[in-house]
């Protein structure tokens, strides 16, 4: 799906047989004649089939109206799956040149560098759970696509500036889903390409070894003091037009599920509770796709619970216990 939002802004929205194995992604173009490619989406060959058709589409819409299109730089909005591994392929399929920051140039070079900043290795699991782990990792990667980028053709930083068909663009790090996570804001029209960091109408996916709550939270009161925000256009879902409620919303909402695991330990006898007990009472009878996307921001609660000496730990066995 192709759709123009704003006059030279266009997202297309890829599809997906599987959203919950291959959730569908937006990405954006920013027309012009150094137009750029905000995200890249998935690496098998028919996403990125589909990617290109509607960039072309796009381009003949935008050369439709006099105005020169030209697909020139691609840029992820950080180092997950399902916004990089197109970008090799688009490449070659475009002309175009890959723009990386610093951060996501070290991940992004090669499986084994990208293993080591977003694979949660558990030293304590058995071997079993191991291979199984590696295992499922794997069928993870080829069911995306997912292909490294060894070598950018520019890497850029904070407060980096492009002019794109009359607006200004400038590079914003928004660590905190992951740590090399940047966004894009015209502060001229209050326009920000947000990538992950906030979606409308779900809380975004948080989860060690490379998310940090503190983080997350400090880049949402960047995002709610920058100057004239009105819109923020997501990686998942349609835009968020009233972006400092929302906003709000997700500090409150972080606040109270923190508070919420916190109480659960408080609550705990002897010798405590355990992550997957800590699950089951936030979420009740809910099946295997809730457990996986709980999982994460619970351990990140857990843990700057424990930084801040509110819950201590102890291992009886195989299994860690929490008490307050």
């Amino acid at each position: 799906m192709l759709k123009e939002i704003k006059p030279g802004i266009f997202v297309i929205t890829t599809k997906s047989r599987f959203p919950a194995l291959k959730p569908p992604v937006n990405i954006y173009i920013l027309a012009g004649e150094n137009a750029l490619l905000f995200d890249a989406g998935y690496g098998l060959k028919s996403d990125v089939n589909y990617v290109k058709r509607h960039i072309d589409m796009a381009a003949s819409i935008f050369l439709s109206k006099g105005k020169p299109f030209n697909l020139s730089w691609i840029l992820p909005s950080h180092s997950h799956a399902d916004h990089f591994s197109g970008a090799a392929e688009l490449k070659k399929l475009t002309g175009s040149n890959i723009l990386l920051t610093d951060r996501m140039k070290k991940a992004l070079k090669s499986r084994s560098t990208y293993i080591g900043n977003y694979y949660e290795i558990d030293e304590n699991a058995g071997l079993l759970e191991k291979w199984s782990s590696k295992f499922l990792n794997l069928i993870y990667e080829k069911s995306v696509g997912m292909k490294f980028i060894d070598k950018p053709d520019m890497t850029v930083e904070q407060g980096y500036k492009t002019d794109i068909n009359g607006r200004t663009w400038e590079l914003l790090h928004m660590p905190g889903h992951s740590s090399d996570h940047v966004g894009l804001y015209c502060e001229k029209e209050g326009i920000l390409l947000g990538g992950d960091n906030i979606l409308r109408s779900v809380i975004t996916w948080l989860g060690p070894p490379d998310s940090d709550l503190a983080e997350y939270e400090n880049t949402l009161f960047e995002i709610l003091s920058l100057p004239n925000l009105k819109i923020i256009l997501p990686a998942h879902g349609s835009p968020v037009i009233r972006p400092k409620q929302r906003i709000r919303e997700i500090l409150f909402h972080r606040k109270k599920r923190l508070n919420d695991v916190l109480s659960i330990i408080k609550k705990s006898t002897p010798p405590g509770v355990t992550l997957r007990s800590i699950q089951n009472r936030l979420y009740p009878g809910k099946g295997m796709v809730t457990r996986f996307n709980s999982e994460g921001w619970i351990k990140l609660s857990i843990k700057e619970l424990s930084d801040s000496v509110k819950i201590k730990e102890s291992l009886k066995g195989k299994k860690t216990f929490y008490t307050a």
